[in-house]
């Protein structure tokens, strides 16, 4: 029992699927003497399963505790809700700046012909938001 212990403490975090590995340095530990492998088998096999389990509650603590500080950091995203709201703010505002610009330059174009201008340059009247 000592030596199955001491072979899955050297081999660190060993799972079931390291069985015929750690098996092997069990084995190779009592060799000369007269063990019978099969109880050596269900122990080592008791032991992984155990070391298992610890596992798995120290994955689920992490899990969880990972959780908790992503959803707590959820707290400041309001600032990033309201950087949008602004940036698209900015966004609309230069879509306007675009159109009147784009209005005056028409304009100027059709200066001499007023019917043709109102009829080609309305376009840039409508707000970006209709435009769509």
């Amino acid at each position: 029992m000592q030596v199955v212990e001491a072979v899955i403490r050297e081999s660190g975090d060993a799972t079931l699927k390291d069985m015929s590995n750690e098996m092997k340095a069990v084995m190779a530990r009592l060799a000369g003497q007269a063990v019978d492998g099969k109880q050596v088998s269900e122990l080592l096999r008791s032991r992984l399963s155990k070391g298992r389990s610890r596992m798995t509650t120290t994955r689920r603590l992490s899990g969880v505790v990972l959780l908790s500080l992503l959803l707590g950091g959820l707290a400041g995203c309001h600032y990033y809700e309201e950087f949008r709201l602004k940036k698209t703010e900015a966004d609309v505002q230069g879509e306007r700046a675009a159109l009147m610009k784009a209005y005056r330059k028409c304009m100027q174009r059709y200066e001499s012909e007023p019917r043709t201008a109102r009829e080609y340059c309305s376009a840039y009247t409508q707000s970006p938001e209709r435009s769509k």
